[in-house]
């Protein structure tokens, strides 16, 4: 499998999946497409579209690839970003229209991975881990930029490795750790201060609880309505009784205790590729949201996902936090990050998985109570539900925090026998 080169950029954690597309394909129409292609011009907007984005979709596969286009079609289930698979006669692409009014400026985005891939290039060294790379357009720019001002880009679509919303096992659990600590490591050298903060306040549990606060206070009429629906009274309850734990990791960050990092943002089950043929993890996509921040993050919200084997949108009290997988999952990210990890660090690990469960309940329903704003959902109370869902996720993380402690330690003493036994035998 080629390295780096064949990797989809997804922009939000389901765009670009091979194993999990919804493909919608429609008419190219040629004349209509040279028309927005004549009338592009380079500037980034926020505004309502004029023409939607299945029309530019053509237009936009035609800067990045030369051939004949055989098809588009609408790809994967995204919550943010408009993403298309364009066929071409010699190839196919994923392309992607970026959405401005969630990532204003997005040369901070194509920055960054500039730089992060540089620094996985350099720390590698034979190491295979497939990362996204931009193609460029056809003036060689990594972003196209179309006539309503806004930035498209695009990279090629690989047939032989797939994602999973959903873990399937252990096994895969494990091939998750072991992708998410190997882009801790390879990134482990690389200056923080050099990268762009792509999305700020992301990773940010008190900004999302001001937010959440906010949503309440402003007293809208869906806001008030919404209030009423079924749970929400609970749910507003479980958050209050929690806030005093939600500054946790940004404590330990501003006292030092954990250093800023390159930060993934979003590694959870569907954002790692897993080999077809092998089961193997080879890399990690949707590199939006790689920006400044704390290992500990990427560690919490990983176990939020591996571990939840029902998925963010099972019905209330169907989730539980599986042992098992966590178990396998810690024990592959130590094995890949312990040595590069500072033991200061190491603390913060088990209560980041509550701390991101929390921050994903408090982020879905301040959404909902603001009308949701912010996710791309389905139907107007989907947020509701999946808010119900990380809650019940945290209740079942709270009783099972001592195991959660214990199995981290059982993990980093047999990861450490493992390095030693290691160093033993090559002496």
């Amino acid at each position: 499998m080629a390295v780096a080169r064949g990797v989809p950029v997804a922009g939000d954690g389901h765009d670009g999946r091979r194993s999990r597309s919804r493909n919608t394909p429609f008419v190219v129409d040629s004349s209509r497409t040279r028309t927005l292609a004549a009338a592009s011009f380079v500037c980034f907007s926020m505004a309502p579209m004029t023409v939607g984005p299945d029309e530019i979709a053509p237009v936009a596969a035609r800067q990045f690839a030369t051939g004949e286009l055989l098809a588009v079609s609408r790809f994967g289930a995204g919550n943010i970003n408009d993403t298309y698979l364009a066929r071409f006669s010699g190839c196919s692409l994923v392309v992607q229209r970026i959405n401005g009014r969630v990532f204003p400026d997005p040369r901070k985005i194509a920055h960054n991975m500039v730089v992060v891939g540089k620094c996985i290039d350099a720390a590698a060294s034979g190491d295979e881990f497939v990362y996204p790379r931009l193609l460029p357009d056809r003036s060689g720019q990594p972003l196209w930029v179309d006539a309503e001002g806004s930035c498209w880009r695009a990279s090629v679509f690989v047939e032989s490795a797939v994602t999973f919303a959903v873990v399937r096992d252990p096994s895969h659990a494990g091939e998750v750790g072991r992708v998410i600590g190997r882009f801790h490591r390879l990134t482990a050298g690389a200056d923080a201060g050099a990268l762009h903060d792509t999305l700020p306040g992301y990773r940010d549990c008190p900004g999302h609880l001001s937010r959440y606060d906010s949503a309440v206070a402003a007293g809208t009429q869906v806001g008030r309505t919404r209030m009423k629906a079924e749970g929400v009274g609970v749910m507003m309850r479980f958050v209050e009784a929690r806030r005093d734990r939600a500054a946790v990791l940004e404590d330990a960050r501003s006292s030092g205790r954990c250093r800023m990092r390159v930060m993934h943002g979003d590694p959870k089950a569907d954002n790692v590729l897993i080999e077809s043929r092998s089961g193997r993890g080879v890399g990690l996509i949707d590199f939006d949201t790689v920006k400044p921040g704390l290992w500990a993050y990427d560690f919490g919200d990983a176990c939020r996902s591996v571990c939840n084997a029902a998925g963010e949108d099972a019905p209330a009290g169907g989730v539980v936090f599986d042992m098992a997988r966590f178990h396998a999952f810690a024990g592959a990210y130590l094995s890949e990050i312990l040595p590069a990890m500072p033991g200061s660090e190491r603390p913060f690990l088990a209560p980041s998985v509550w701390l991101q469960t929390f921050e994903l309940g408090v982020r879905f329903l301040g959404d909902y109570l603001a009308g949701d704003i912010y996710f791309r959902v389905s139907d107007g109370d989907r947020n509701r539900r999946r808010a119900m869902t990380q809650f019940d996720l945290c209740r079942d993380i709270e009783k099972r925090m001592a195991q959660i402690e214990e199995a981290m330690g059982e993990e980093a003493a047999a990861c450490a026998c493992m390095a030693g036994d290691a160093v033993g035998g090559r002496q």
